[in-house]
């Protein structure tokens, strides 16, 4: 291996870069230093290039691969995440029908939450495809229970008050800021899935039963668990099969 003095710009970046996605959770920059041997000045100054075009992002607690990697993993994983949408939406019916509000499926790739399949009414919510996970206090339950579930989450945050409960409880609720649209949220267990699971419903407070929609949501997640297996062992067993 060359040495530090002769490396050129491209073999510094890959260095750090390679040293961020190393890590599961956000690496600081004199983790980073160390890990590489390079200056710090010059480590600070990739890092600072990588974030400008998107492959490495930066938290509070340091630095983690970034959104163009993770869209990368995104299109790695087409089938995969194919397979959750077609396999999720008669779950997602029954939590439809049974609150009449929108039903949900997400995932947590990196700092972006996906939402990857909803059904929803005439009157009811449309969630955005996906949105940017920054503070869990002040995002909806569907992001808090992601971030509670994460293993990238940094120890500060994972510490926070809201993300401790929705780990206790195994549920979170939201509402909006001005109150009129309430969320309620659980994690899918053991999805077999690099990232974490979410089932949610969202609907107008006041017409949504927490009590009864909660219920709901544990016992479909559990399911959809259940399914999941199955249908990873079906998968498994043609694999074998083929080969």
């Amino acid at each position: 291996m060359r040495s530090k003095e002769t490396l050129s710009a491209v073999d510094k970046a890959m260095l750090v870069l390679n040293a961020v996605i190393a890590h599961e959770s956000s690496a600081t920059l004199a983790v980073l230093t160390r890990e590489t041997g390079l200056a710090k000045a010059t480590v600070h100054r990739v890092l600072n290039v990588l974030h400008e075009h998107g492959v490495v992002a930066r938290t509070e607690a340091g630095y983690l691969a970034g959104e163009q990697l993770v869209d990368a993993g995104l299109s790695a994983n087409a089938d995969l995440f194919a397979m959750f949408r077609r396999e999720s939406t008669p779950f997602l019916l029954d939590l439809h029908r049974a609150s009449g509000e929108t039903a949900s499926l997400s995932v947590l790739v990196g700092d972006t939450v996906h939402h990857l399949n909803q059904l929803y009414g005439h009157r009811t919510c449309r969630l955005p495809e996906q949105v940017t996970a920054r503070k869990a206090s002040a995002e909806s339950a569907i992001t808090r229970i992601l971030l509670a579930h994460s293993s990238r989450v940094p120890a500060a945050v994972a510490r926070a008050k809201e993300l401790a409960a929705a780990r206790k409880t195994g549920i979170a609720t939201s509402q909006c800021r001005s109150g009129v649209i309430t969320t309620l949220a659980v994690a899918v267990p053991h999805a077999s899935v690099p990232w974490p699971v979410a089932l949610a419903v969202t609907g107008r407070t006041g017409s949504l039963d927490l009590n009864s929609t909660a219920k709901s949501l544990r016992g479909t997640a559990f399911a959809f668990a259940k399914h999941l297996r199955v249908v990873a062992t079906r998968a498994s067993a043609l694999s074998q099969e083929a080969g």
